[in-house]
């Protein structure tokens, strides 16, 4: 539903100062014919508190149908 959410937490002691890049592959997969792509989006924050200090970066999700797992 619209607002819905699921988190999973991960803190860390990392420098990321010696980070160029940051790659975070996601999978998304749906049997809802009626989902759209874009219709979700995953993020990342990455920063020191939840109110003000961290970057976030977001990204819509392009499904995999179920039937083409299947073929």
């Amino acid at each position: 539903q619209d607002k819905d959410a699921r988190a999973v937490f991960k803190n860390t002691n990392l420098n990321m100062l010696y980070y160029k890049r940051l790659s975070m592959p996601i999978h998304a997969q749906s049997s809802d014919v009626n989902i759209q792509d874009g219709q979700l989006s995953a993020f990342i924050r990455v920063g020191t508190d939840f109110t003000e200090n961290y970057y976030e970066i977001e990204v819509p999700l392009t499904f995999t149908r179920l039937s083409e797992v299947q073929a």
